[in-house]
């Protein structure tokens, strides 16, 4: 275990004033107190987990895209389908991955994402997740980015997505195409305000 800083401490003090606490959490900070506010998780129930993720703005694309060091990227994951926004600075942010449990509509998958407070994420959010959290798209499977849509030559709405296939083939950053429904295995992301 590291030695906490002031400034850790305070933190970690101010996530437990907003009740952002829990047993699992406490005990990722008290083994890596240095990592804590990096790489935190806080599972809000069974279905709704928010990450905390740090973004360069600055990054390139394939740079951001490519950290996430996956078995496969989709060739058609680029800037001129999948454009990020970019800027200046380093920030942290707060990514929301919720499901609803059961197949639904595009419609009813936006309607619980605006009830759980959260906004319309970016490419940007989809990477640092992928980079950040390696281990959460084995255990979720498939986590849609369904926010930033590439409409293809033959006029089909596709999505992009991180997903772990469940044997050897590792994990994927791929492309679904839309047919009007999910499927309830699948995990949605949202921005937190």
């Amino acid at each position: 275990m590291g030695k906490p800083t002031f400034d850790q401490l305070g933190e970690f003090h101010d996530l437990a004033d907003a009740g952002r606490v829990t047993s699992q959490n406490f005990q990722a900070y008290l083994r890596r107190p240095d990592r804590y506010l990096e790489d935190i998780t806080e599972i809000v129930n069974p279905q709704f987990r928010i990450l905390t993720v740090t973004i360069d703005r600055a990054r390139r694309y394939k740079k951001a895209r490519d950290a996430g060091e996956y078995n496969h990227v989709n060739a058609n994951i680029n800037p001129e389908n999948f454009p990020m926004n970019r800027g200046r600075g380093v920030v942290k942010m707060r990514v929301g991955v919720f499901t609803l449990g059961r197949g639904a509509t595009d419609d009813e998958v936006v309607a619980r994402r605006n009830e759980l407070g959260l906004l319309p994420i970016g490419m940007e959010h989809e990477f640092a997740v992928g980079e950040q959290f390696k281990d959460l798209q084995c255990e979720l499977g498939w986590i849609a980015n369904r926010d930033v849509v590439w409409t293809d030559a033959g006029g089909r709405r596709r999505f992009s997505f991180l997903c772990s296939c469940g044997n050897d083939d590792g994990r994927h950053m791929d492309v679904f195409e839309f047919d009007g429904g999910w499927d309830g295995h699948w995990w949605f992301f949202g921005l937190c305000k």
